[in-house]
């Protein structure tokens, strides 16, 4: 009889350690840079978690339209394979692409 195994990424049923989709994922992030491989690290699940803690709002405006996960340290200061709840923010498009990369506003 087969465990029951669940995807690492997602969490949904799997034949192996990640998913179909979550495997064509990883795959393709690896012909990408580090900016984009870094978006891939994380989980729909840890998303929806800072979502959730800054009530799915903006921190800057308060908006809730075309909110965005925010690395606090810009990723082209440093690019982690993970990371911590409390490394990201949520932001509104337009407030994440006003800060950059600048190191102001980290913390």
């Amino acid at each position: 009889m087969a465990l029951a195994r669940r995807c690492l990424d997602c969490g949904q049923r799997a034949s192996a350690s990640r998913c179909a989709g979550c495997q064509r994922r990883r795959e393709h992030s690896r012909n990408q840079g580090p900016a984009q491989r870094a978006r891939l690290s994380v989980s729909r699940q840890q998303r929806q978690r800072v979502y959730r803690r800054d009530g799915h709002r903006c921190l800057d405006c308060g908006s809730s339209d075309e909110l965005t996960l925010d690395h606090l340290v810009p990723l082209a200061l440093e690019v982690k394979a993970h990371y911590r709840d409390d490394e990201l923010a949520t932001r509104c498009r337009r407030c994440n692409a006003a800060k950059g990369a600048s190191s102001g506003s980290f913390f």
